[in-house]
């Protein structure tokens, strides 16, 4: 059974609650490599953010490196806790492992991100592309970060995954969309289609009007 702290328990990566990886199945016989000192030069994300002590700077690139390895969902869940735990020290090596690591990795990364609610991180993710509609949960991971951290630009990807296929997933992006916004729109994962497809609707007709009374203000 999956042990969280209530806190934190909105912030569980995407791909633990799917039992599955973003987009491809790690071997489970890798192991993550042990980083050194030397391994990583210092973060090209570093900004202003405070900078760790030798010892924490060695234990962050060490779990860093066991990212895109897990594989039991409390590993991961611990993990994302940790770096979470870390605070600011810990932000170069997460937004260079959304902008530079795999699809796993960069899912972690920004569920540990999205759960400092630090505001202050959104004009540096915003110079990290946005993944296309091909990344498939990655995507949806990355807009889920951006609302928890008070941008709503992206609130549409989470929208379209109402429709989703899985009604897992469709689950998880109403979550997010509730949880953010406080709307509910009367969606139920497990609706009929018909009943879906008029929920969505009223999600896209409120979103369209928020930004168009947002633009007006402007």
């Amino acid at each position: 059974m999956l042990k969280t702290n209530r806190l934190l328990a909105f912030f569980l990566p995407w791909t633990i609650c799917l039992g599955g990886c973003v987009s491809s199945v790690t071997s489970p016989g890798l192991k993550a490599p042990r980083a050194s000192m030397s391994d990583v030069p210092d973060h090209p994300y570093q900004e202003d953010w405070l900078r760790p002590s030798a010892d924490l700077a060695r234990r962050l690139r060490d779990q860093g490196a066991r990212l895109p390895y897990l594989h039991s969902p409390q590993e991961k869940y611990d993990l994302v806790a940790w770096f979470a735990n870390q605070g600011e020290v810990a932000y170069p090596l997460l937004l260079k492992t959304v902008a530079e690591g795999g699809a796993e990795a960069a899912s972690l990364a920004l569920a540990a991100l999205a759960s400092t609610r630090d505001a202050r991180l959104l004009p540096v993710l915003d110079s990290i592309p946005f993944p296309g509609p091909e990344a498939g949960l990655l995507r949806l991971e990355r807009a889920r970060c951006h609302m928890v951290l008070g941008d709503w630009n992206h609130i549409s990807v989470l929208i379209e995954g109402l429709a989703a296929e899985r009604p897992l997933v469709r689950g998880m992006c109403v979550q997010a969309l509730r949880e953010t916004t406080h709307m509910k729109f009367g969606f139920e994962p497990q609706g009929d289609k018909q009943a879906r497809e008029e929920a969505i609707e009223g999600w896209r007709t409120w979103s369209e009007a928020r930004s168009g009374d947002a633009n007006q203000q402007g």
